[in-house]
């Protein structure tokens, strides 16, 4: 079991169209270098954010997933949250049945069934939550508003919900209007437990080793998304990297490390690209191409979940301020 997948940047995150960053403090939990909430910010009740392809899918079995949530004003008849099938089907969700309460539902194959009790949602709270699906059988919704202390279960079901035959995707919603929005934050998920798990996030600080880029660190430093600033990795073998500062982790294991970015392909030239994380003065790239690259700039997530140097992640080896991180470009 693992924990496939991390996000905690708008830029890694798909949303269809108005995605905002939240830095008011209070809205995110910033213990371990994350820097803003997310939410999409239309006020139309169809606007998302979400993974539309959750690395580790499809999740046959058991799937986990954690995160935080600060919901303003929340109105009834609106979805929170929902998860998908490799199909993109929503088949589990957890919806608004009234203002600030939330009850559990699944997809029967032809209208929506309620699952397991309600609970309330404070207004303008930060709530850590786990929730746990076992495909076509339960939930547990764990939630938490004392960072310092373990999740409560508040939320559990049993059906025969077999229209949840697997999770692939997950989605978070606008409530309807700019004044009703959830915000949201530091998405973990995989087939592993998640309670107890975090993210700590390392701010890019300047260039590395490699600078074969038309541009460089002062065009991605950006506080938030602008695919409009850009460096180009034009042919086979070039590569940027990028320092980064002290980061600040949790105590306990390290269970992998993550780096996040945009890209997107231009025909001609290198038109590939592997995620590269550079560890005492050696390159370690992924075994594979991106496989999802295309010709729009959309998320990239690469994945190291033991230590390419050799043995496991430590604190000290995964947070080491020498260890440098970018982009590989291939034909």
């Amino acid at each position: 079991m693992s924990l496939y997948g991390a996000t905690c940047e708008l830029s890694s995150i798909d949303h269809n169209g108005h995605a905002t960053e939240d830095t008011t403090a209070g809205r995110y939990d910033p213990t371990y270098g994350i820097r803003a909430a997310v939410y999409a910010n239309s006020g139309d009740s169809a606007d998302w954010i979400g993974v539309n392809e959750l690395d580790g899918a499809p999740f046959n079995s058991t799937f986990w997933h954690r995160g935080f949530w600060r919901t303003t004003g929340v109105s009834s008849g609106r979805t929170l949250q929902e998860y998908c099938d490799d199909t993109d089907t929503p088949v589990f969700r957890l919806q608004q049945t009234s203002a600030n309460v939330i009850q559990a539902q699944y997809w029967d194959g032809d209208s929506w069934e309620n699952v397991g009790s309600t609970y309330g949602l404070a207004s303008n709270t930060l709530f850590k939550y786990d929730l746990k699906i076992v495909c076509g059988a339960s939930f547990i919704l764990y939630v938490t508003t004392n960072m310092s202390l373990e999740p409560e279960e508040v939320l559990s079901g049993s059906a025969s919900m077999t229209e949840v035959a697997n999770i692939s995707r997950i989605r978070g919603y606008m409530n309807g209007n700019s004044g009703q929005m959830t915000r949201h934050s530091e998405w973990l998920w995989g087939d592993e437990q998640t309670i107890g798990h975090r993210i700590s996030r390392a701010t890019p600080t300047g260039d590395g080793t490699h600078t074969d880029g038309s541009g460089g660190f002062g065009d991605v430093d950006e506080d938030v998304t602008n695919d409009g600033d850009a460096s180009t990795l034009a042919a086979n073998g070039d590569s940027e990297t990028y320092t980064h500062d002290a980061m600040t982790l949790p105590t306990g294991d390290v269970k992998a490390v993550f780096l996040e970015a945009r890209v997107r392909m231009v025909a001609g030239g290198a038109e590939n690209v592997k995620g590269r994380i550079r560890i005492g003065g050696t390159d370690y790239d992924q075994a594979s191409n991106f496989a999802g690259i295309g010709e729009t700039y959309g998320p990239y997530r690469p994945r190291w979940a033991t230590n390419p140097a050799g043995g496991g992640w430590t604190q000290a080896t995964a947070s080491q301020v020498s260890n440098e991180f970018g982009l590989l470009a291939q034909t």
